[in-house]
């Protein structure tokens, strides 16, 4: 890992966990020799990265470490360490469900299974995941939708490849779990695919059906691939991560609400407030000219996760930190032991 400055984290033990972490993956692709290089550098009004072959370059603002604590940042490296692995050829906005949500995927389940994920991280980045996907995800849209113009429609469209596309991955695994009796698992299609592309071949959303249905059927991948498309909410079932000790369980939350149109952000000025809000009622107001904030990205990670925005008040600039959901609950499932 290499940075210049000052990092808001610990350095030393985020450059330790990164090599724990790609060391875990690795191991689940097989891969001993390989390494995996994290660039950071600071820029003041950014927070983000950009990946490279085998490598990932992450750029971070003042106050990163507060908006991204260690533990986020290091599922953020844990994705990112993925891309140096599975991917799709040729790259196509269509396959973005599994460019990243096998990233996502394998996030947790990759360094789990290479035995450097502890088994609290690894539930706990699931369950991430699935209430991302159930309480903040555009559920009920087609993917032909999501996927046209997808950099202009916000941040849950953008996310969608990555929500949508973990939970379509943990859906085919409890088919593949129900169809063996935990004989065989999604690893072995993932890490097929994986082949595939270092070999230079084609590694599409059809590669993949075709391998799920040489398991459990081609008329039930091929299903379940047209419902995740036409926007059915995915429920896995409850046998997927039984390999694992884990079952599904409904547990219903408080849905995704940021309380202010999500180009306020980018206008830089409070438009939309929704009253009777958690926003309004941290006392953000219609109008405020707004100086920072967090990213709406980050806010959804985590169920717990909080919004700051930080506005111009009377000469001066006021801090408004809240939890950016909604009073009404949404249908949602979760990993618990069995």
């Amino acid at each position: 890992m290499y940075w210049i400055g000052d990092l808001p984290w610990d350095a030393p033990a985020l450059a330790s966990r990164t090599e724990t972490l790609y060391r875990g993956t690795a191991r689940y692709f097989s891969d001993a020799a390989s390494s995996f290089r994290v660039f950071l550098r600071h820029d003041p009004s950014a927070f983000g990265g950009a990946g490279g072959y085998k490598s990932f370059l992450m750029e971070y603002a003042d106050g990163s470490a507060e908006e991204s604590p260690a533990a986020a940042t290091e599922n953020l490296v844990s994705h990112e360490i993925v891309h140096g692995f599975a991917l799709v050829n040729p790259f196509s906005d269509f396959d973005k469900w599994y460019a990243e949500g096998v990233a996502e995927y394998l996030a947790a389940v990759g360094p789990f299974a290479g035995g450097t994920l502890d088994r609290a991280t690894f539930v706990r980045w699931l369950n991430d995941n699935a209430q991302d996907y159930y309480t903040a995800s555009p559920l009920g849209r087609t993917w032909a939708s999501l996927v046209t113009d997808y950099w202009t429609q916000g941040t849950g469209v953008v996310k969608a490849p990555y929500t949508r596309g973990f939970m379509y991955l943990a859906q085919a695994q409890g088919l593949i779990a129900d169809a063996t009796g935990d004989g065989k698992s999604l690893d072995g299609i993932i890490t097929e695919l994986e082949r595939r592309y270092r070999a230079g071949e084609e590694v599409t959303t059809e590669q993949f059906l075709s391998l799920l249905g040489e398991i459990v059927g081609g008329d039930v991948a091929r299903d379940s691939f047209d419902a995740m498309a036409n926007g059915t909410t995915i429920f896995p079932s409850p046998a997927g991560f039984g390999v694992h000790g884990l079952k599904m369980v409904r547990r219903d939350l408080e849905a995704f609400e940021l309380g202010m149109s999500e180009g306020s952000l980018g206008l830089g000025k409070v438009t939309n407030l929704t009253e009777g809000s958690r926003a309004a009622e941290a006392g953000l107001r219609e109008g405020d000219v707004i100086a920072s904030s967090w990213g709406v990205w980050g806010s959804t990670d985590s169920f717990n996760n909080t919004m700051r925005v930080v506005v111009e008040r009377d000469g001066g600039e006021e801090v408004i930190e809240y939890w950016p959901r909604s009073r009404d609950t949404v249908e949602a499932w979760e990993w618990v032991d069995v």
